[in-house]
């Protein structure tokens, strides 16, 4: 994978997820760091990026909702 491929993946999980849940970009990215989402994301980059939006701001809700530190 090449890293400016996943870097566009990362900022389009993150406005969909923004959009979907009405948070700021700050909040978002917060969030996304405190729980680890861009290692989760590129880790699972192959299948998640052929997904739908809808899809993927599920599959980081449900992510975030049982990491330890999820409060979303």
């Amino acid at each position: 994978m090449k890293e400016n491929a996943f870097v566009r993946f990362y900022i389009f999980c993150l406005e969909a997820y923004k959009s979907h849940f009405g948070l700021s970009g700050k909040e978002t990215y917060d969030l996304f760091e405190k729980t680890g989402v861009s290692g989760y994301l590129k880790e699972g980059y192959e299948v998640l990026h052929t997904q739908g939006s809808g899809y993927i701001v599920e599959d980081i809700h449900d992510y975030i909702l049982h990491h330890p530190l999820g409060t979303a």
